[in-house]
């Protein structure tokens, strides 16, 4: 899920994205994604893999 107008949602995250990367760096599950994100995030932004129903993207997410 994706909150209507939370920062992932502003971002273009959409429901069903797989996110399969943080900055580079896979991720296998939500804990995972977790503590990747926390690691990262003192930077501002995220970059992240999506899967999109079979297409890669990359993201960019703004960390406040």
């Amino acid at each position: 899920q994706v909150a209507q107008g939370s920062t992932a949602a502003m971002a273009g995250l959409q429901p069903g994205d797989v996110i399969v990367e943080v900055d580079q760096q896979q991720v296998t599950d939500p804990a995972e994604f977790e503590r990747l994100s926390a690691r990262n995030q003192k930077e501002g932004h995220l970059l992240l893999l999506l899967d999109r129903n079979g297409t890669t993207i990359f993201l960019t997410l703004a960390v406040p």
